[in-house]
């Protein structure tokens, strides 16, 4: 608190979350999460076990 109250005295704004004036980008999320369920849920999946390896 006392670094919040300081960078308000000296009339520097410290942002959380949102920033104003920042553009958004609209990303199609949910094709991406369908592209990722059919390359490795799929029944002829893009990547074998062979590719992985436990750890």
């Amino acid at each position: 608190m006392a670094v919040d109250e300081l960078a308000r005295r000296e009339g520097r704004v410290r942002h959380r979350g949102s920033v104003m004036g920042r553009r958004v980008i609209m990303r199609n999320i949910w094709s991406g999460h369908d592209k990722l369920v059919a390359d490795y849920f799929s029944s002829n999946p893009m990547y074998n076990d062979d590719t992985f390896r436990r750890r």
